[in-house]
């Protein structure tokens, strides 16, 4: 079973040889696939004239490497460039991913990467461990942890702001046990060829392709949450995409409020709830706010009866049902919630601990907890940095216990 580590690279002279450094680390037989990847148009393009010129001395000294684990594939020189200036990561990461379906076999392992992303030395052991006990329809959203050494203060806390949702949302979407708790995070993703072969391939778009990719992933199969090792994505600033890590840093704290708030953890209850009707729905219609807010989004009074039309078992018609209610519908439901309730997001995550910490919060944690919803009128925005820390390590505590917990379901 090889590993076949798939990364997109523009602009990354300075943070891609890492990159490889830290995979070979993690086990010198490691494959590498890098598509060096700009729109052919830039080449033309003033203005991208250091872009063009990163990618070619990247591609100098790929060629200089001389190593047979490592591939990579010019996407960006004059004429092997992109034909659609919004041509991006999604192109890339799917032009990877169907060159490692045409070298390698159907069992090894595609893992998706970035650039400037390091692993643990036991990632890719935990890995293969992982698929030797997993069924063939099963992907992994890897364990992550991002650096923040070197930052600004000002970088650091919107670094930590943007990983405190992260982490709150998936724990509540596991607390929940949501087919759709997963992070979407393109360098923590991991599936067998033949998966990927019977999955459709990774949508091509120019952001957010990890998480409807993995979207994708959860309605044929299953997607996991935890195998030993740990993933290192970067924290520096990056206006390429307008969502994800790096163009979070670069919006500052104030700013990510707006972009992703820190939901009420009732509304993920809203969704517990219903998902908890499905196996009723069967039978007859019931009613919930979740219900009703999907026959807005769809545009129908007539939810379930066609699902119960086309789909002959119970277990069908569940999976079908959460296929409807899927991971951008839950997404817009607590949107819509978080909008109508206008609550901050510091008074939900104090809401959260107080009603979680004595289930999930480790007996290390507690006093720190006990002293953060303490802090009056607390604020992301102008509290101590080394609060801010010990949310996200909380959160962190929190998140790995879950995600251990739920390998077994």
């Amino acid at each position: 079973m090889k590993l076949i580590f798939t990364i997109p690279a523009l602009n990354e002279e300075d943070w891609l040889f890492e990159t490889i450094d830290s995979i070979m680390e993690s086990d010198v037989n490691n494959k590498i696939l890098i598509c060096i990847n700009n729109p052919d148009c830039w080449n033309e393009d003033e203005a991208k004239a250091d872009v063009y010129a990163n990618n070619r001395r990247t591609l100098e000294k790929l060629a200089r490497l001389n190593n047979d684990n490592i591939v990579f594939f010019d996407k960006s020189s004059s004429g092997n460039g992109w034909l659609s200036a919004k041509h991006g990561v999604g192109h890339a990461r799917n032009f990877l991913m169907e060159k490692a379906c045409k070298l390698f076999d159907d069992e090894d392992i595609i893992v998706s990467m970035d650039a400037d992303t390091k692993i643990s030395k036991d990632y890719s052991d935990g890995v293969r461990a992982f698929f030797e006990n997993h069924p063939e329809k099963s992907a992994l959203s890897s364990c992550y942890y991002h650096r923040i050494e070197g930052l600004s203060p000002e970088d650091t806390r919107s670094m930590l702001r943007y990983e405190i949702y992260m982490r709150y949302y998936v724990i509540n979407m596991l607390r929940i046990e949501s087919p759709y708790a997963f992070t979407a995070l393109g360098s923590a993703l991991a599936l067998r060829v033949s998966f990927y072969k019977k999955s459709g391939g990774v949508p091509k778009r120019n952001c957010t392709e990890d998480f409807y990719f993995l979207q994708r992933l959860a309605k044929y199969g299953k997607v996991y949450n935890y195998s030993e090792g740990m993933v290192y994505p970067s924290a520096r600033q990056s206006d390429r995409v307008p969502f994800g890590t790096g163009s979070s840093v670069a919006l500052g704290t104030e700013k990510i409020a707006s972009s992703y708030p820190l939901f009420d953890y009732r509304s993920f209850d809203d969704i517990k709830n219903a998902t908890d009707m499905f196996e009723k729905l069967y039978e007859k219609d019931f009613e919930s706010p979740v219900f009703d807010f999907l026959s807005k989004q769809l545009n129908t009074d007539n939810l379930w009866q066609p699902l119960r039309d086309n789909n002959k078992s119970v277990s069908r018609f569940i999976h079908a049902c959460h296929e409807r209610l899927d991971g951008l519908r839950i997404f817009q439901y607590l949107r819509q919630e978080s909008i109508k309730k206008n609550r901050s997001d510091e008074k939900n995550i104090i809401d959260f601990f107080k009603e979680f910490s004595g289930e999930l919060v480790d007996d290390r944690f507690v006093d720190d907890i006990g002293e953060i919803c303490e802090i009056e009128g607390l604020s992301f925005i102008s509290c101590d940095i080394d609060v801010l820390k010990k949310i996200r390590e909380v959160l962190f505590d929190i998140d790995m216990g879950l995600r251990k917990k739920s390998i077994t379901n």
